[in-house]
């Protein structure tokens, strides 16, 4: 009973060793996955780029203050005082907590920057064009994103 044990044990390591990834040195996979284009980079803006706005909005803060006591455009509720005076510090903090526009688009610009075998201009253009694809975004938000990205690129 011992030796089939063993005799299955091995031959599931073997099996095991000839499946792809698991034993051969080609990485060349993962270099595929890691490379910036403009379309993943764009993408990547884009996405970004409607998180932080959704989370500075006005009803963005209303839900997050919803059911805390927290005062937002004249909603009448009570505020919960029960913390000794200065306890409330967090509540007059920005709305938005994390990153800036201004930080995502000089990450992207990093980014765009890395994508190789295109030169920058090129690049810009590809992602300003896919900016202009957007059906969410409004025409400032889309000139602001472009304008920006092109001044953090320095072309």
């Amino acid at each position: 009973m011992r030796r089939s044990s063993l005799a299955l044990v091995a031959s599931f390591v073997a099996a095991v060793s000839i499946l792809p990834g698991c034993g051969g040195d080609d990485m060349s996979h993962l270099k595929a996955l890691s490379t910036y284009t403009p379309e993943n980079v764009a993408q990547e803006l884009l996405s970004r780029y409607r998180s932080i706005k959704q989370k500075s909005s006005p009803r963005a803060a209303e839900k997050k203050s919803k059911g805390q006591g927290i005062v937002v455009d004249g909603d009448k509720k009570p505020q919960h005082d029960d913390a000794p005076e200065g306890a409330h510090a967090h509540d007059s903090a920005p709305a938005t907590k994390g990153q800036s526009v201004d930080d995502l688009i000089r990450n992207i610009a990093g980014k765009a920057r890395k994508v190789e075998g295109m030169p920058r201009p090129e690049v810009l253009s590809k992602i300003s064009t896919l900016i202009d694809a957007d059906k969410d975004l409004s025409a400032a938000d889309k000139d602001d994103l472009k304008s920006k990205l092109k001044q953090a690129m320095g072309d």
